[in-house]
């Protein structure tokens, strides 16, 4: 394949190339989800599982699975339009001869640059990409053998609980319980929900185990002194024996689609695709029954899994609920480009009113979204006062300007390039060395990103020995205000969501947009004030404030858009999620049905908060 840095390869345009690649997978997406719509084994699984959602699972899974594709074709493009050399054997993209790739190419639009489809066996895979998709399908195969096989299974004894008369509310397990940090639990404090009414669900998709960590025994009795219940989905995740393992009672008969009805190659994949899925939902409906389960809240974003689990409470006419997530980024591009199913939650939590006009349309089949502010507790006590101590160390050594530094991920296939992220290092870095009197507070996203820039090295040693730079160790799920709360001013790369999480806080606040993202709205709220797309001019406009403040008061003043970022702006965002999530458990216990629900929550909440924090969805 033609090497590429999806983020330093520029559009005509000016934007970096990622935007165009997930447009396009989109389009594809769309396009060829409509001919899958029209199919008769897509009207056959529409029976077994009469929701909206199944259609947005099939864009989900057809947009991962072109993707390397479609990105092959722009890189192509790409190289043909600055002149640069492309070997014959890869001027053209290939594919396998199968399944959702038959209807890629009926839809292929490349400008000179063909797809080619190859008979699998024949052709060798070298990607990635390819390799991985492969599996997947081994995957889903060896996965519905699993559930074909359930009727040798047993009802689980191992569970010591059931749910009662009462609702549940699952919260799955994804980035913890320690409240000090990003946690699973902020909803919880201030909600009114009883602890017996929580269950805590394991499985593998969370931060230990992506780590390569068991749940610890501390985590499980911290759980338990909490009073909540919970339930392992997994074997081997848990440190010590296995307890309240749960699996999923047998199947129904006719469960899946025969694969024997399948008359072509692009049906066979449609087959094979609905059988995944209706294992899926098959799990997550057992699930839901077994625990009495009415709110399933779920921190994660971005899985096919979710979309399964909200059509699991959408074909239960009788006993139903609803997905339940929250906002957990700055969301910088409509979703009508390409966020298909990142967020497919019944009831989704949201910052402000803006997520309103980037959800639209609605192609994550939202139903509300609830307008709450920002999730996490910005303004607690024992955090500002543990933060005091840096910032007291900074001035204690001449420091007069505090610079709270957020980096992100970066690498070939992302928006931001490992070149721009080191260039963004050096530059903030050097200023530091060359001028006593700044101090700089480091928040990194993840340990990787500056383990794996070696050409910054140098720089950070020296500045870190000069006790006017801090690096806030073990980064991963701490807060932005642990860098910004006594910050003059907060620089982040890309449209950053730990800006606007400090600027909420207090802390002016500025990004560095290397990707050239000229359509955001930030560039209309104030271009070079807010948002900088050339880091020389972002470094002289800083100097100059940091020098003179009065020269350019505007500079990282977000004040005239505040209520734009957190109407709130009271640190009760979490509490607000919580109190909602009660209303819903409430509305079921006095026997209203799904929608009767949702009104009894929706009025309660606007009663309380305002008729425009609830903004009802259309679906698409």
């Amino acid at each position: 394949m033609l090497e590429y840095q999806l983020g330093e390869m520029l559009w005509a345009d000016g934007s970096v190339l990622r935007y165009e690649v997930e447009a396009r997978a989109f389009e594809f997406a769309i396009s060829i989800s409509r001919i899958i719509e029209s199919t008769s084994i897509y009207k056959q699984l529409i029976r077994k599982l009469p929701s909206q959602r199944v259609l947005l699972y099939f864009q989900y899974i057809i947009k991962k699975e072109i993707y390397p594709f479609v990105r092959q074709g722009y890189v192509i493009q790409w190289y043909k339009r600055n002149g640069k050399t492309i070997p014959f054997r890869e001027s053209f993209v290939k594919a396998q001869k199968s399944g959702v790739f038959l209807l890629l190419k009926e839809c292929w639009n490349f400008e000179d640059i063909p797809i080619t489809l190859v008979n699998p066996t024949f052709h060798n895979f070298t990607s990635y990409d390819t390799v991985k998709k492969l599996v997947k399908g081994y995957l889903k195969d060896s996965l519905i053998k699993m559930y074909k096989s359930f009727d040798r299974f047993k009802k689980n004894k191992d569970i010591s609980f059931f749910a009662g008369q009462r609702g549940t509310i699952a919260c799955h397990y994804t980035q913890g319980v320690d409240t000090s940090r990003r946690n699973d639990l902020n909803w919880y404090t201030g909600s009114g929900i009883t602890p017996e009414q929580t269950l805590i669900y394991f499985d593998k998709n969370n931060t230990d185990s992506i780590c390569g960590k068991l749940i610890s025994r501390q985590i499980i009795k911290k759980v338990e002194n909490c009073g909540f219940k919970w339930v392992s989905l997994e074997k081997g995740i848990i440190e010590g024996k296995d307890e309240n393992y749960w699996h999923p009672h047998e199947k129904p008969k006719n469960l899946f689609i025969e694969k024997g009805i399948a008359q072509n190659k692009v049906e066979k994949w449609i087959v094979d695709v609905a059988n995944d899925l209706l294992a899926q939902v098959h799990y997550w409906r057992s699930f839901y029954d077994d625990f009495n389960v009415k709110i399933n809240y779920t921190p994660e974003e971005g899985l096919a899994k979710n979309i399964a689990q909200a059509i699991a409470f959408d074909i239960e006419k009788i006993n139903s609920g609803f997905l339940v997530g929250k906002q957990r980024s700055e969301i910088f591009l409509p979703h009508s480009l390409y966020c298909i199913g990142y967020h497919p939650k019944h009831v989704f939590f949201v910052w402000n009113k803006r997520l309103g006009r980037y959800f639209s349309p609605n192609y994550n089949q939202n139903d509300v979204l609830v307008i709450t502010g920002y999730t996490n507790e910005l303004f607690k006590e024992n955090e500002d006062m543990s933060n005091l101590s840096i910032f007291q160390k900074l001035r204690s050594v001449g420091v007069n300007f505090i610079i709270a530094l957020f980096d992100n991920m970066y690498g070939p296939d992302v928006h931001f390039s490992k070149k721009d992220m080191t260039k963004f290092y050096q530059s903030i870095l050097q200023w530091i060395l060359d001028d006593s009197t700044i101090g700089l507070v480091i928040k990194s996203k993840k340990p990787a990103v500056i383990d794996n820039l070696p050409m910054i090295h140098p720089l950070l040693n020296k500045a870190l020995k000069t006790d006017r730079c801090i690096k806030i160790e073990n980064e991963l799920g701490r807060f932005p205000s642990e860098a910004s709360s006594g910050a003059d001013m907060a620089i982040g790369c890309g449209i950053s969501s730990a800006v606007i999480e400090a600027v909420i806080g207090g802390c002016r606040g500025i990004h560095y947009d290397m990707t050239n993202l000229k359509n955001h709205e930030f560039y209309k709220w104030g271009y070079e004030k807010v948002v900088f797309d050339d880091l020389d001019r972002m470094m002289a406009s800083l100097k100059k404030y940091k020098e003179n403040p009065h020269s350019n008061s505007e500079l990282g003043d977000w004040t005239p858009y505040l209520n734009e970022l957190d109407p709130f702006r009271d640190g009760r965002g979490g509490e607000r999620m919580g109190t909602y999530m009660r209303w819903l458990l409430e509305a079921f216990d006095k026997g209203k049905n799904r929608d009767e629900a949702m009104q009894y929550a929706n009025k309660l909440y606007t009663n309380k908060w305002g008729n425009d924090t609830i903004t009802n969805m259309e679906h698409t």
